[in-house]
């Protein structure tokens, strides 16, 4: 018997200054081979249980009726969005579990709204997002999330979430966060 696992990475890459939206795979690696971009943390992230709810439902959707997600009843599963990636700085965040449905920080520091969503594989997702220079110089970063939004509010609800080692944010960078979600079976 096989079991489908939902698993993902977060890449972080200091990018210049200059760089305001998510560059596509190709671009970020030739700034990376011409020494113009670095890759600086890399981390496996949690789908959490809402994350893995999500994409049963999907499955099961085709149907075409209505389903419930994270208590809220809505017409199609086409009405999900990803909505926003989250960055908070809280001291020592718990590590991610299934049943998480925020961040340790309940303010992040910063929210990257405009994303992008590539498919690198057949099998992953990709959620791009640019932290544009000067934004939180300084600040100390030790979680991510990715949040969907679920209509008809919409209520933003986390869909999975990464704790790492903490990354301090250099003034004058920008910062390039892929968090990949991929989907195996096992």
């Amino acid at each position: 018997m096989s079991h489908i696992r939902a698993y993902g990475r977060l890449r972080i890459t200091e990018l210049p200054p200059e760089i305001e939206h998510p560059l596509s795979e190709e671009q970020l690696l030739r700034l990376v081979r011409a020494g113009a971009a670095r890759i600086v943390g890399m981390a496996s992230n949690k789908v959490v249980n809402l994350g893995v709810e999500i994409i049963t439902k999907m499955i099961g959707s085709a149907r075409g009726s209505s389903v419930t997600v994270g208590g809220t009843a809505i017409t199609s599963v086409n009405d999900l969005q990803i909505a926003k990636m989250k960055l908070g700085d809280k001291a020592n965040p718990t590590a991610p579990a299934a049943g998480d449905t925020a961040l340790d920080d309940p303010t992040p520091i910063f929210t990257i709204s405009t994303l992008t969503v590539s498919y690198p594989t057949l099998t992953s997702v990709r959620i791009s997002g640019v932290l544009p220079a000067n934004q939180i110089n300084g600040a100390q970063l030790t979680e991510e999330g990715i949040f969907i939004s679920i209509p008809p509010t919409p209520t933003e609800k986390l869909f999975a979430k990464l704790v790492y080692a903490t990354k301090v944010i250099g003034s004058g960078q920008a910062y390039q966060f892929d968090h990949d979600i991929a989907i195996a079976a096992t």
